[in-house]
């Protein structure tokens, strides 16, 4: 038996060299009610790193239990729709240790007589469970029943080499990464496995792989060193983690080659970003670690990148959680430099590191608008910096009026956040919108059509321009813009949202909006 449409073949016939292209994903569930596209693994992700497990519901364990009776009678068609059914209400990766521990209490001896004073106690045969559980990773069509099968699988050590080779090829999805790094970690070999597989996947499961691999070889501590943070989500979820398990400190404190520096200063751009997880804050010995990296950034011909982990190290140490003042004047000096200010020149005239140029106080507008005049789609995004700039300001509207297809982006409006690639012109849009709160009048083809929008983003952007402007100008929007006001007349009877709706409507009847008004929770 073997089923084309299960999603282990599917994950095996698109392998290519070892591994996935980096353009797959898996196909999204046709009953599926979600309305942002993750990526896959990024839901599991979010649940470890930021998500706190609260315990099953009475009728979550009660479909486990189900699911682990079906498993219990080799039925493979009826586990697979109990743990599906599971997986609508508590993703897998929340119920692996209710769902091991269940198993394990219950397990008998099949030559077991039942218990004479509970002749009704559950009973559990563990060659069923195992061999249900083997096939429903490699025929189950539905994503949380290959991790609930994956989570099953980790129970029993020793595994069969075809199944070793089933879990290793889910593995090379993110979405079943950590599933078999689970099962991995019992394997004789169990390293060297993981370390094949975090070479071949570059998403959340190269961040889980990371968190599970023991840097045990010197090939390992220096894959870790170069490419360890080298991840499609974000460096920052495995700075720290890098930081240890490659040695970096040691590196610093020897003599680094060119590429180890780099290569640490990478690491280091990771430990500094604590935006989704800790870094730099909770390392032993912090300020050790920042001068290491300052004197070993004395032996090397910097570059721009490297003076921008500088910039980045000194502006953590101004902060009050990590408040460093020797390190902070180091830095100063190296950014007050004459070869840190050629350095970010030079980058600067490639497109690059602007926010380092902007702390040195480098004229670089002229060129960022040129860029953005010849890689409209690379440099749309930068517009913000040329927008803080008066004598830019009409230019980059025009850009944007010139660049966008702006007639054909108008469209009845929706409720969609216009995530993915399809919605790549709606986004530059964004970036515009934005930037028009403190330019009165302005952009009104921008903003007509971000009325317009499909997108629902845009058109919140948009009325919250126009409703900044009656505030910053105390005056009603038909007086501000009479061309938008007329516009906007006929946009509240289709408009999906009633807070936008609502909007409209205050604008139309000429409502001048107060301080309050636009920011209602300042109070």
């Amino acid at each position: 038996m073997s089923n084309p449409n299960s999603l282990y073949n599917i994950i095996k016939t698109n392998v290519i060299d070892g591994r996935l292209p980096g353009d797959f994903s898996l196909p999204k569930p046709k009953d599926s009610d979600q309305n942002l596209p993750f990526a896959d693994g990024a839901m599991d992700g979010i649940y470890l790193y930021h998500m706190e497990h609260s315990g099953l519901t009475g009728e979550q364990r009660a479909v486990m239990e189900l699911a682990v009776d079906y498993m219990n009678q080799a039925d493979l068609i009826g586990a697979d729709a109990a743990f599906k059914k599971l997986g609508s209400m508590a993703g897998a990766i929340s119920v692996v240790d209710d769902l091991q521990r269940y198993i394990v209490a219950h397990a008998v001896n099949p030559n077991d007589k039942p218990d004479p004073k509970d002749p009704a106690a559950v009973r559990l045969t563990l060659k069923n469970i195992s061999d249900t559980a083997r096939t429903l990773i490699r025929e189950s069509e539905n994503r949380e029943s290959v991790k609930f099968g994956l989570e099953v699988c980790e129970i029993f050590r020793s595994q069969p080499d075809d199944v070793k080779e089933a879990i290793a090829t889910l593995g090379l999805s993110d979405e079943f990464t950590i599933f078999a790094v689970w099962n991995m970690l019992n394997w004789e070999d169990g390293n060297a496995r993981i370390f094949e597989l975090i070479k071949k996947v570059r998403g959340w499961g190269r961040i889980h792989a990371l968190d599970r691999l023991e840097p045990d070889t010197p090939e390992i501590r220096r894959w870790i060193l170069m490419e360890g943070t080298d991840n499609d989500v974000m460096p920052a979820y495995s700075g720290l983690i890098a930081w240890i398990k490659s040695g970096a400190l040691d590196v610093l404190r020897g003599e680094a080659t060119p590429e180890e520096f780099r290569a640490v200063s990478f690491i280091m751009d990771a430990v500094l970003d604590e935006g989704p997880v800790q870094g730099i804050s909770i390392m032993e010995d912090a300020e050790g670690a920042l001068n290491a990296y300052l004197d070993q950034a004395g032996k090397q011909d910097l570059n721009a990148d490297e003076y921008d982990t500088i910039k980045s190290i000194m502006d953590k140490v101004s902060e009050d959680e990590l408040d460093l003042p020797s390190v902070k004047a180091r830095c100063e000096e190296i950014l007050n430099s004459p070869e840190c200010k050629d350095a970010a020149m030079n980058a600067v005239s490639e497109g690059r590191h602007f926010e380092l140029a902007d702390s040195l106080e480098i004229d670089y507008a002229g060129r960022l608008f040129d860029l953005m005049k010849d890689d409209f789609d690379k440099y749309h995004g930068q517009c913000r910096r040329l927008m803080a700039l008066e004598e830019y300001v009409d230019p980059v509207i025009d850009l944007f009026t010139e660049k966008l297809p702006l007639e054909v982006m108008k469209s009845k409006p929706t409720t969609s956040s216009g995530l993915g690639p399809e919605f790549a012109e709606y986004s530059k849009l964004l970036f515009i919108l934005q930037e028009l709160d403190d330019h009165p009048g302005k952009g009104e083809e921008l903003l007509i059509t971000g009325l317009n929008s499909p997108v629902v983003n845009n058109r919140f952007m948009a009325i919250r321009v126009l409703k900044n402007w009656t505030h910053k100008l105390s005056r009603s929007l038909r007086e501000i813009s009479p061309k938008i006001n007329a516009e906007l007349y006929k946009l509240p009877s289709a408009e999906p949202v009633p807070e936008l709706k609502a909007d409209m409507l205050d604008l139309l009847r000429g409502k001048i909006f107060t301080a309050t008004d636009l920011n209602p929770d300042a109070n």
